[in-house]
């Protein structure tokens, strides 16, 4: 399964992608290795194959990644950054205008249009100022709040050793970073689609009874 997203990650070129996996997958790791005694092998073989992918990945497409990583090797890159530049731009200042009600769902890209900014006129790419911008601050607030919520309820689930409400806030944590960087999950139907069920299934993973699994879970 490791081997599947590191394959998938480096094949979509998503720098959100990329920086929500290193903030997120690692600790994740981590946190099993020390509660799952029985499962340090498998995770062992796993991150051991999955760099070995990523290092076969990162030599074919040596050009590519370079590009990625280097906004301004290219022009497209370069126009790209500056599109979101302008975009964000854009979105502070609806917000210091509309601070209460926004401009209304969906009505971002007609702004962008109507100030004539330096950009084609679409959402944002950051949910966070997007619904801010639309809704106003209370519906940035409440889309804030649902992501960093369920890590807050995750203290007591971090001393015990079933894997799932860890793990699944942790995806959904994963996918507000790169909410910061991409407007589809919010701006897509499919994007929106994966968060709620996203939302739905860490909500009752953390609500459920927890499944301590007896013999050879004990701490590392």
């Amino acid at each position: 399964m490791v081997i599947g997203v590191l394959a998938a990650l480096l094949l979509s070129f998503s720098r959100s992608a990329w920086l929500a996996t290193a903030l997120v997958l690692p600790p994740l790791l981590c946190w099993l290795a020390l509660r799952r005694r029985d499962l340090r092998r498998s995770l062992a073989l796993a991150m051991g194959g999955a760099m070995l992918l990523l290092l076969a990945g990162a030599i074919l497409f040596a050009g590519q990644l370079s590009v990625r990583l280097n906004p301004s090797s290219t022009p497209t890159e370069t126009r790209s950054i500056n599109e979101r530049g302008a975009l964000i731009a854009v979105a502070l200042q609806t917000i210091a205008d509309h601070p209460l009600v926004g401009v209304g769902a969906g009505n971002f890209p007609l702004v962008v249009e109507a100030v004539n900014a330096p950009a084609f006129p679409q959402p944002v790419h950051n949910v966070l100022l997007l619904l801010a911008a639309e809704l106003g601050i209370l519906g940035g607030a409440l889309w804030f709040w649902l992501w960093v919520a369920p890590a807050m309820a995750l203290d007591e689930r971090l001393r015990q050793t079933d894997p799932w409400p860890v793990v699944l806030a942790g995806a959904w944590l994963a996918l507000g970073i790169i909410a910061l960087w991409d407007d589809y999950p919010w701006g897509l139907e499919p994007g929106r689609l994966l968060g709620v069920s996203l939302l739905a299934a860490t909500s009752k993973a953390l609500a459920a009874p927890s499944l301590e699994t007896g013999a050879g879970t004990t701490q590392g």
